[in-house]
């Protein structure tokens, strides 16, 4: 009993320490939209579009494919005002989008459905990025699946030690 607890206690620690960065996130990318749209002095009905390319964000790991979507189809409709802070926080709603949802093959496909949907109505999109930033756009993905190559190696490499020793143990 105490051992389930414990595991219990941990996991809504988590779980509450998830939210509040999940939140913060939302809250810093919101922010910074909004700024944006002040000062480029944006229509008043603009913003709730805007504000939805990134409040979202506070539900990533909750609702992941949900979110991507709106994230998604607010991104679409305010187009000609994103920015690389919109860009980034779709990216990122992707990315949770795969990581988190409980239904993975339904989350990958509407990513892979929202990337022809974005190809098709916006053929000659670039994401609003620096062209000083190309370097990171390219290596950072680079490092991020070399990371988790590694990872898997090194338990793959585990899985066959404890393998080898159990035979061992069998014998």
């Amino acid at each position: 009993g105490a051992v389930k607890a414990t595991e219990r206690e941990r996991r809504q620690v988590l779980s509450r320490s998830s939210r509040s960065v999940d939140a913060a996130i939302a809250v810093v990318a919101t922010a910074a939209v909004t700024m944006a749209a002040a000062r480029e002095a944006q229509p008043p009905l603009v913003l709730p579009g805007l504000v939805l390319t990134t409040a979202p964000l506070a539900f990533r790991r909750r609702c992941p494919a949900s979110v991507f979507c709106v994230m998604l189809a607010a991104v679409m409709a305010t187009n000609s005002r994103s920015t690389t802070v919109t860009f980034a926080a779709v990216i990122f709603a992707a990315y949770s989008a795969v990581v988190y949802s409980r239904f993975r093959r339904m989350a990958v496909t509407s990513v892979f459905t929202g990337a022809i949907i974005v190809t098709a109505i916006f053929p000659n999109t670039t994401p609003p990025v620096p062209a000083r930033f190309t370097a990171l756009l390219i290596l950072l993905p680079t490092v991020a699946v070399a990371i988790v190559m590694r990872g898997w190696g090194q338990r793959a490499g585990e899985s066959a030690e404890r393998l080898r020793h159990a035979e061992a143990g069998h014998e």
